[in-house]
């Protein structure tokens, strides 16, 4: 195979962030393209508009959808007129999460990504083993292949796209950053749990020797947005009831912001999504904890990553005390580079598989 101008590339449509990264085959993680994009995506119609008439686009990218629709993805959703974020199990089914990856492919084509030869996603645990399991991974990789038309004289051939459970990309880091030297015949025995705290979901699978624990994986609701939702609450409480939206507060919470502003005040909004973080993430950790009670053996390795990773790390060392608790580098792009390690091995496995 001629790899000279063919990549592998990862991209994870978030419910909070949208990530991209790739490489040429041959590539490595470390030195990949990398991406983080906001995760707004609408009808072009719906974004701002410059005194020309034409749209702003703030960063995001004009795509054009199969049905020749136009859209903007990857563009702060505060820019966007009547956007509406999706928090929903059909969500790889919206026109949203498809603009988004077609934003993800127009910020790889413009760094030279024309021709992928993998692809690798994600989907939160509850998808991956759920009942309709099946049909959801292969609606998301037809979705994700093909000759995609990006508008103008753009476009992106994928040609092959895989869907993995989240957590898995996350756990390939793990591996990659705490290697050990194996005796011929032996087998890597550590018991990693990888908790992904995502905007939708908290999802959770146990890894052991490069593969899922049956029956080891799920999900709960008690995610990022019930923790901004509770925290924007007891801010607007806290301040004669002004009001605040989930968005503007996500918005100052993803830029790392100490300060937010609310009208003639200034609020020091973080303590706040603390206090509501440490309950939900209780309750989340109660249930992960119950459902690791049905292992025989203690957990060698809590793994922590997503965007709300340090938010979690104190109610994980409570709720399994006798585990080495972890957090990836960089927990929020952690999946999508666990997804492009696996995109780039695909070459390698599919020879040995011939």
């Amino acid at each position: 195979m001629n790899t000279k101008l063919l990549s592998a590339a990862a991209i994870d449509v978030g419910y909070g962030n949208l990530k991209v990264m790739a490489a040429q085959l041959g590539g490595d993680v470390d030195t990949a393209d990398s991406l983080l994009l906001p995760i707004g995506a609408a009808p072009i119609e719906q974004a701002p508009r410059l005194a020309n008439g034409a749209p702003q686009l703030h960063g995001g990218e004009e795509v054009l959808l199969p049905d020749g629709r136009r859209w903007v993805g990857g563009i702060d959703p505060t820019f966007l007129s009547g956007f509406a974020r999706q928090t929903h199990d059909d969500y790889p089914s919206t026109d949203e999460y498809l603009a988004l990856y077609l934003a993800g492919l127009a910020k790889l084509e413009a760094l030279g990504h024309r021709t992928i030869d993998v692809l690798v996603t994600g989907v939160p645990c509850s998808q991956f083993v759920g009942p309709r399991r099946q049909e959801l991974k292969d609606t998301i990789s037809r979705r994700f292949r093909g000759v995609h038309q990006l508008g103008g004289n753009r476009t992106v051939e994928v040609r092959n796209a895989f869907v993995v459970a989240q957590p898995m990309g996350c756990y390939t880091g793990f591996l990659r950053e705490h290697p050990i030297q194996l005796k011929p015949g032996e087998r890597d025995t550590r018991t990693v749990l990888v908790i992904d705290p995502g905007f939708y979901s908290v999802d959770w699978v146990l890894m052991q020797s490069g593969a899922m624990r049956e029956g080891s994986a799920g999900s709960s609701h008690m995610a990022t947005s019930t923790i901004l939702e509770a925290a924007a609450q007891a801010i607007s409480s806290a301040h004669g009831g002004v009001p605040l939206s989930v968005a503007k507060l996500d918005g100052s919470f993803r830029n790392g912001d100490e300060i937010l502003r609310l009208g003639a005040l200034t609020v020091q909004f973080r303590g706040f999504i603390e206090a509501a973080a440490a309950e939900k993430a209780r309750v989340a950790m109660s249930k992960i904890a119950s459902a690791m009670r049905l292992s025989e053996d203690v957990v060698d390795y809590v793994l922590l990553c997503g965007g709300a990773a340090l938010l979690f790390q104190s109610a994980a060392k409570k709720a399994f005390p006798a585990s080495e608790v972890l957090i990836s580098p960089n927990p929020v792009m952690a999946n999508v580079r666990g997804y492009l390690g696996m995109a780039l091995r695909y070459p390698q496995v599919q020879r040995k598989a011939g």
